[in-house]
């Protein structure tokens, strides 16, 4: 019984290292590696468009403008009803989620002022924002809809508010489509 687990243990040990042959090609993977067929005979064919006469210059149909009731409205005054009512939406509303950059937030009131004095004097489209909470006054700036545009004036703010940072808050609509 030893014996033949020893021999069944050096079988084994010995398919272990049988050398590994590489398969060669043969002559259907030749074919079927270089197939070709010519799909002329099965590809649709067109006939090409006589040439349109071009009209004088100085003939131009009028356009019809659709009257409802009269024909079917077409898509594109579909969509323009529609980025009217987003216009209309977008004139009321005064509240949005967006984003601020808070640049200050400490006890000091001095460095506060000075924060606030440097924002106004070197930015002055963007609106400033503070709270305080006892004995915190927290400095914020802007009102921007997307993350990018926070990011741009970001860069130029760190340089001399090495803490400022993005954050996500309710921000005035209006004032927030006119920064740039």
């Amino acid at each position: 019984m030893k014996y033949l687990l020893t021999f069944g243990v050096f079988l084994l040990l010995l398919s272990g290292c049988k050398r590994n042959i590489t398969p060669t090609k043969s002559v259907e993977d030749e074919q079927r590696y270089n197939y070709e067929e010519d799909l002329s005979l099965v590809r649709p064919k067109y006939e090409a468009r006589p040439a349109e006469k071009e009209a004088p210059a100085t003939t131009t149909a009028p356009v019809k403008k659709y009257v409802s009731g009269d024909e079917p409205p077409h898509i594109n005054a579909q969509v323009e009803d529609v980025i009217d009512k987003i216009a209309v939406r977008n004139k009321t509303k005064t509240s949005e989620r967006g984003y601020r950059i808070q640049i200050f937030s400490g006890n000091n009131k001095t460095e506060y002022e000075r924060a606030r004095g440097y924002v106004l004097q070197y930015f002055p489209n963007l609106e400033t924002y503070v709270s305080y909470s006892q004995p915190t006054y927290k400095l914020k700036v802007g009102d921007f809809i997307s993350k990018a545009a926070a990011e741009n004036y970001l860069a130029s703010l760190q340089s001399r508010f090495v803490a400022a940072k993005i954050i996500y808050d309710n921000v005035n609509y209006q004032k927030a489509l006119t920064v740039k």
